[in-house]
């Protein structure tokens, strides 16, 4: 299967441009009749008007990211990692209404001491930003306005707000997907996506001391449907069967209903907005844990102009300790406190109580704090508490500076984790 998707990603675009009709009724700027630059491709017949414009269309980019970052985690050596990420690629104008991306990416090492893989840290604390060069994404789109779009081949894939599926992007290197997905958008208020996952590519690159590390096998299909029909609410509905042949403990499979505000509710000038979800989720394939669990989350925000406010819960619910609800796929680093503790839930659940505040300074610099209060599910014994803080500045449309602190002071049954970093992005 893997390289059926490689296969046809490669050959889409070429079928595109041989099947493009050498006729066009539309013509980008005609020359004049008696004009030398007449003799055209678009005149002769080879390249057709809309093959001028895909070419035109047609980009290389390059984007990257310079990080230092610092780790300190009790009963653990300190860590300390600056590392240069760089991408760079082509995307094709649409032809056809296809449409063709390649990217590749490198990070190095640039300075300091860490461990970038869980589990093989030698008794330090891991920043997960292992020396790694790939291919990022390789995909070959066919969009069309009435219908919607199909992928194929290896991409990023963001359901919702990334919480059960996600492309993990605060790290240095993405999580993509080698996938068939489809987005169906045909009806009103309706927006259908579907994809099969034949492979998972994760966050630590292709040079893993554990395969499971790098890349998980997989036969797993996401299913999600949204409508807007409640004016002012977008409802979600989703399934996610997960089934990775070697990495069993991460097969789960969850449904689970998403309801939040699509538009802000007006109060003066002040502008209110909410989310629910919940979830149930249970064992899968050769998990050879036997469980069920259920997550719950809810959250209110409020635009006051200058500030932001937040204040929300979570809960990943246990199975009287026999397992608990995960999330194998989501941009986890987004949620239960910037430390990362959390990215796997604890055996006993977790309840993560939080509030935020944000306002942006004369100096045009966003500034966040959030806090979190975490208990053990299972229990109700408080885990500890945890206090963030983010800084960003966008220095232009190509260039930007952000600033991350965090601090878990954990309880007797929680390690204390202090982690910070500032990154320079740039996007050319």
């Amino acid at each position: 299967m893997k390289t059926t998707i490689a296969s046809i990603a490669l050959a889409l675009p070429a079928i595109a441009y041989a099947g493009t009709s050498k006729d066009s009724s539309i013509v980008q700027n005609p020359p004049a009749e008696n004009d030398a630059s007449g003799f055209t491709l678009e005149r002769l017949g080879i390249v057709s008007a809309d093959a001028h414009q895909s070419l035109r269309d047609t980009k290389f980019f390059i984007n990257g990211r310079l990080r230092y970052e610092h780790a300190e985690i009790d009963g653990l050596d300190s860590a300390d990692a600056l590392t240069l990420r760089n991408r760079f690629g082509i995307e094709t104008g649409k032809l056809g209404g296809f449409s063709f991306l390649a990217e590749g990416e490198n990070t190095v090492q640039l300075a300091g001491t860490y461990a970038a893989f869980p589990g093989f840290n030698d008794g330090r604390s891991v920043i997960a930003d292992p020396d790694n060069i790939q291919l990022n994404r390789l995909q070959v789109q066919f969009a069309d306005e009435a219908f919607g779009s199909i992928t194929v081949g290896r991409q990023a894939i963001n359901l919702n707000d990334q919480r059960f599926v996600g492309a993990v992007a605060w790290r240095q290197n993405d999580q993509t997907f080698d996938a068939a997905a489809i987005t169906i958008d045909a009806i009103d208020h309706l927006t259908f996506h579907y994809a099969y996952i034949n492979q998972v590519n994760r966050i630590f690159g292709t040079d893993t001391p554990a395969r499971a590390l790098g890349e998980y096998d997989s036969d797993s299909h996401l299913i999600n449907a949204s409508t807007d029909m409640i004016p002012g609410v977008d409802l979600t509905a989703f399934a996610y069967l997960l089934d990775f042949g070697n990495a069993p403990a991460a097969s789960t499979n969850t449904y689970g209903i998403d309801y939040r505000s699509s538009s802000p509710v007006e109060l003066g000038a002040t502008k209110l907005g909410y989310l629910l979800s919940t979830a149930y989720q249970t064992d899968a394939a050769n998990n050879q844990k036997n469980y069920e669990a259920w997550y719950f989350r809810a959250e209110a925000n409020a635009d006051f102009g200058p500030v932001k406010a937040g204040l929300g819960g979570e809960l990943l619910g246990s199975d009287k300790g026999n397992g608990s609800f995960q999330m194998p796929l989501g941009t986890n680093h987004k949620f239960n406190g910037y430390a990362d503790a959390f990215l796997i839930t604890p055996a006993s659940g977790l309840r993560d109580y939080y509030a935020s505040i944000g306002a942006t300074d004369p100096l045009n610099m966003n500034h966040t704090v959030i806090f979190h209060y975490f208990q053990n599910d299972q229990t109700g014994d408080h885990i500890g508490n945890e206090i963030n803080y983010v800084v960003s500045k966008k220095i232009n449309d190509h260039l930007s500076v952000t600033t991350m602190v965090a601090y878990l002071d954990g309880s007797s049954a929680q390690s204390d984790i202090f982690r910070g970093s500032i990154q320079l992005d740039y996007n050319f």
